[in-house]
């Protein structure tokens, strides 16, 4: 599952100052974007990967957590978990939504 449709602006970033040859400022995206990775698809399989991947998408309000069987969505409690794991990563295209959702969880 790609990152690109969680945080396509970091991806952007990344793929310019890359190009530009500012390697310092890229490596540090690539970090960054790693650690979004990782939220969603350590530990799981790639459906659940992909269930992982909608739930985050779903806390920046572009699709709904649902997927089709044979997959199954995270649960209630990993959907939370997932958005507060997502909201200490600190990165600003990611936060505004997942720190309004957690609230009323």
């Amino acid at each position: 599952p790609s990152a690109g449709n969680l945080a396509p602006g970091l991806c952007c970033r990344l793929y310019e100052r890359a190009r530009a040859g500012h390697q310092p400022e890229a490596e540090q995206l690539e970090q960054q974007l790693s650690a979004v990775v990782k939220l969603y698809q350590r530990g799981r399989t790639l459906g659940e990967s992909l269930a992982a991947l909608k739930a985050a998408m779903s806390f920046r309000g572009l699709c709904q957590p649902d997927v089709f069987p044979p997959l199954l969505p995270l649960s209630g409690r990993e959907r939370n978990d997932l958005g507060r794991e997502l909201a200490r990563l600190d990165i600003p295209e990611l936060l505004g939504e997942c720190k309004r959702d957690l609230q009323l969880a």
